[in-house]
């Protein structure tokens, strides 16, 4: 999560999203983001950062209307400021990930939060990010949507987001996560599944901070609230 809001301050989208911005909101998440600002900085990953969500507020444009996003890295989610959220991500590690159990929590954070009735379907868009993706680079074919160069649009690439999608949604099957996705889709009217990596670079076997993909969530996100250009391209639909 710090590793996104490093990329957006230090301006390294801004080729593609010229005066994109991004705030952290509430001290509760300014404190955070410094605790993980400097995990970053010293490359260190550390596990258990507890059920209060980091705030942020992206606009695209200094005079667009500002997106709310909550991110979370752990299903036991609590309803602190969820009210407004616009949107939600959510982290889960490989070998770690929380099952349907652990999105009902979430989903009943979030239905708490906004007066919704149980058992509605949420209509606030989540993310699944299947972070540390370097852990398991030899896991991956090389013809993977995972590990081809990142569309360089000045919006979202929809058919390479469906790719990676669909791709990041058979890992968690494999990995016998497939309550996760249950729980998702039964909870969550629009979600969508993403890998990667906050810290690892696979050139050479380095380790240093080196972000890849970690800015997918929020584009898809931003294209889902109409705030940047939508490429659709060819969509692949495999199973």
């Amino acid at each position: 999560m710090a590793s996104v809001i490093r990329r957006v301050a230090k301006g390294h989208l801004d080729d593609r999203f010229p005066g994109m911005s991004l705030d952290v909101l509430g001290e509760r998440s300014r404190l955070r983001h410094e605790r993980d600002r400097v995990l970053v900085a010293e490359t260190v990953l550390y596990r258990d950062t507890g059920p209060e969500p980091l705030l942020v507020s992206l606009r695209v444009r200094p005079r667009a209307r500002p997106e709310v996003i909550a991110f979370y890295d752990s299903a036991d989610a609590t309803a602190t400021n969820l009210a407004h959220a616009d949107g939600l991500v959510l982290a889960v590690e490989p070998g770690a990930v929380p099952g349907d159990a652990g999105i009902a929590r979430l989903a009943e954070a979030v239905r708490a939060a906004r007066g919704l009735r149980p058992h509605n379907r949420i209509s606030v868009p989540l993310a699944v990010v299947l972070t540390k993706l370097d852990t398991v680079w030899d896991m991956v074919d090389p013809g993977s949507p995972l590990l081809r160069p990142v569309p360089r649009t000045s919006g979202y690439a929809v058919s390479d987001g469906v790719d990676v999608h669909h791709e990041t949604t058979a890992w968690l099957g494999r990995w016998n996560r497939t309550d996760l996705i249950r729980g998702v889709r039964t909870a969550f009217r629009r979600h969508r599944c993403f890998a990667a990596t906050a810290l690892g670079d696979r050139v050479d076997g380095r380790r240093e901070p080196m972000a890849y993909r970690v800015e997918d969530p929020l584009l898809w996100l931003l294209a889902g609230f109409g705030a940047i250009p939508i490429f659709r391209g060819v969509e692949r639909t495999t199973t």
